[in-house]
C-alpha cells in the first residue's frame, strides 16, 4: 500500500508543519572551526582516545538511562550527591528538559543573544 504525501501530512501535528526546515551550515572549510558545534582547535588527548577504544567493546549495549555510574563519578568529582547531577544526550537534550520542567505554556522567557539555537526553537 502506498500512502500519498497529502495523506501523511494530514497526520502531522500542525505546529510541526509550521516549522521552517533546518538550514544546512555553509560548506566546511577544513581550516575553520565550528565553535557553535563544539569543535576544538586541537585533537583529543591520548587518554581520551584510549578511553574511547575501551568503550568500543561495549558500545553495542544501551547505557543506564539515568547515567548511574557517570552520575556517581561526577558527584564524587564535584563534591555533590548523585541526586544533584543530571546527565543527558548533549546540551540540546538538557535544554529541552529544563524548558519542560521550568517553563509554563505561554510563559514569556527572556533569551540573551547569542543563545543556543535549540533554546530559541523549543520556546516557540
Amino acid at each position: 500500500m502506498t500512502l500519498k504525501m497529502a495523506t501523511v501530512e494530514a497526520w502531522i501535528n500542525p505546529a510541526i508543519r509550521k516549522l521552517a526546515p533546518k538550514q544546512a551550515s555553509a560548506p566546511r572549510n577544513d581550516q575553520a572551526l565550528r565553535l557553535d558545534k563544539g569543535e576544538l582547535p586541537y585533537p583529543p588527548s591520548p587518554r581520551v582516545v584510549a578511553a574511547i577504544a575501551r568503550a568500543a567493546d561495549c558500545c553495542n549495549r544501551y547505557p543506564d538511562v539515568l547515567g548511574g555510574a557517570l552520575r556517581d563519578q561526577l558527584a564524587q568529582y564535584t563534591g555533590t550527591q548523585p541526586e544533584q547531577v543530571i546527565v543527558g544526550n548533549g546540551s540540546d537534550d538538557l535544554i529541552e528538559l529544563l524548558i519542560k520542567v521550568f517553563v509554563q505554556p505561554k510563559q514569556q522567557v527572556l533569551l540573551t543573544i547569542p543563545t543556543f539555537l535549540s533554546m530559541a526553537m523549543r520556546l516557540k
